[in-house]
């Protein structure tokens, strides 16, 4: 996983995160608070952070650490820029932008994506050509789950008196599959950048 802040609308951080066993890239940004919340739900095996030109890394790094989250590594600060975007997205995916994947090209988002490929290439024995294109998260699309709630209840959904149980049932496989064990074997990227 991979994070990166900017100050464009107010500041903004971006997240993304590759699921290396499916290929799945997906990228989400919003509140420094919301990527951090989104941080702790997905609870990566290692999340990528730039370096500050001092070569210390972003305070991020302390935040992201009292979530629980111990891998943590820096990465110089080059590879979360725009021009590095730029061509590694087009290296990966043969795009010119990220229009096409419902991105701006200076969503923080794709500089963390961006930043969590290099790392992915330098790191991996294998190519990357099983990762598919990048994929917008919304988070206010989804539900978030309370972890004490999750934590009570465990594996089992929590059904209403009256709830359609099939249904319930339902989203609860998506849900697993979406963030069940597998997600914890996720390498992430958060990207900050100030104006």
């Amino acid at each position: 996983m991979a994070f990166h802040v900017t100050k464009a609308d107010g500041y903004r951080a971006g997240l993304a995160w590759v699921e290396l066993s499916t290929g799945e890239c997906v990228a989400a940004s919003g509140t420094e608070g919301q990527v951090l919340d989104e941080l702790a739900r997905l609870r990566p095996a290692e999340i990528l952070v730039p370096e500050l030109p001092s070569g210390a890394t972003h305070e991020i790094g302390a935040r992201i650490e009292a979530l629980g989250i111990k891998a943590i590594t820096a990465r110089p600060g080059w590879q979360f820029t725009l021009h590095h975007a730029r061509e590694q997205i087009h290296r990966q995916w043969q795009v010119k932008t990220v229009g096409g994947f419902g991105f701006a090209d200076d969503d923080p988002a794709v500089f963390a994506a961006a930043a969590l490929l290099t790392y992915l290439e330098e790191t991996q024995k294998t190519g990357l050509s099983h990762i598919r294109p990048l994929r917008r998260h919304v988070v206010e699309n989804h539900l978030s789950i309370d972890p004490k709630q999750l934590a009570e209840h465990g594996d089992r959904p929590h059904r209403p008196r009256g709830h359609n149980r099939r249904l319930s049932t339902q989203c609860h496989r998506s849900h697993r599959r979406q963030y069940g064990r597998e997600a914890t074997s996720a390498m992430a990227a958060i990207s900050t950048v100030r104006a």
